[in-house]
């Protein structure tokens, strides 16, 4: 027996992503099976996503999808993202599961260049190169994943991944590794707003053990021959060299170096979030004739050796700010002359 789902379909999505049918699909019942084919929507920007589904009674199921120029963006109607993207995906996605044999699938998902940006400063983009993701499962355990994403002329993040097996969901070990090699991070700068403009070459790798319920996460970072801009105070940081190791129990530790304005200073910090509702943080500052304010009608320039800690609700800050050279321009005043 047969019946179609015809060409009415439509998810109204608001937008140029708007999918429709394109064209009546037939759903197949058997005895103890039901099947759908060729479910196949697009929009009129040429996205297309073409569904095969199928259900038996045992509890076997199966799921293909295949994808042409899907646009990321999508993504903004099914979650609350804090960025925009516009990259388009390509490929093929596969699940099976069989009653006593676990779940079996594969993916092969191209990514295309486009850009990714804050959903509150659209102008801020960064862009991307082509990218993508492949990854196999077999007998519930995920046997490979890898992630490749590329920054045109500034260098790529990419990764592997895997599950050991998928049927023991959140208890099921996991392994994996990150790597970022970045020549500049300029571009990443854009994402966030701590910093006004920030240049650098980054390394970093992390390592993924643990379980998915409770991921251990390893790593280590570093920065070469960066800079930082806070334009608000005018103050720039440059030759700034920073190195960072961070533990499976979420402690973090970062040193490094910097100049500013005529001087130069050393910082070291090290935080412990181990627990998150009570992270513990201690930072200190060292170095000499820092300028931290450099701004048209005020100049400060310091010396420090400051401790700062953080515990609990407790700030405790020790040490000396010392401020041999300043300058503060006041205004023009005027006042009305009484005779």
């Amino acid at each position: 027996r047969q019946m179609c789902i015809r060409d009415s379909f439509e998810a109204d999505l608001q937008d140029e992503h708007s999918m429709t049918l394109a064209a009546a699909a037939p759903i197949e019942f058997e005895a103890g099976e039901v099947a759908l084919r060729d479910f196949c929507i697009a929009d009129q920007t040429g996205s297309r996503l073409c569904v095969n589904a199928g259900w038996q009674r045992s509890g076997d199921y199966g799921l293909d999808l295949d994808l042409q120029d899907v646009s990321l963006a999508i993504i903004e109607h099914v979650v609350d993202s804090p960025v925009l993207f516009d990259q388009r995906v390509s490929g093929t996605f596969a699940w099976q599961h069989k009653y006593g044999a676990g779940p079996r699938g594969n993916g092969q998902l191209t990514l295309s260049a486009g850009t990714i940006a804050p959903v509150d400063d659209p102008k801020s983009a960064v862009a991307t190169g082509d990218g993508g993701v492949d990854f196999d499962i077999e007998q519930g355990r995920l046997l490979r994943g890898d992630i490749v994403l590329s920054f045109p002329g500034r260098g790529s993040v990419s990764g592997d991944f895997s599950i050991a097996d998928v049927r023991l969901g959140a208890e099921s070990g996991v392994a994996g590794s990150l790597e970022a090699d970045l020549s500049s991070i300029r571009s990443l700068s854009r994402l966030t707003r701590l910093v006004d403009n920030a240049s650098g070459a980054l390394r970093a790798s992390v390592n993924l053990g643990g379980t998915v319920a409770e991921p251990l996460w390893t790593g280590e970072l570093s920065i070469d021959n960066g800079a930082f801009a806070y334009r608000p105070i005018g103050l720039e940081l440059s030759e700034v060299t920073l190195n960072g190791t961070m533990d499976s129990d979420f402690r973090i530790d970062v040193s490094g170096t910097f100049r500013s304005g005529r001087g130069g200073g050393e910082i070291v910090s090290r935080a412990d979030y181990s627990n998150a509702d009570d992270p513990g943080i201690i930072f200190k500052l060292r170095g000499d004739k820092l300028t931290l304010i450099d701004v048209p009608d005020v100049f400060v320039e310091a010396d420090a050796n400051i401790d700062v800690s953080l515990d609990r609700d407790t700030l405790t800050i020790n040490g000396e700010l010392n401020v041999p050279n300043a300058l503060i321009k006041t205004r023009n005043i005027l006042t009305n002359k009484v005779n």
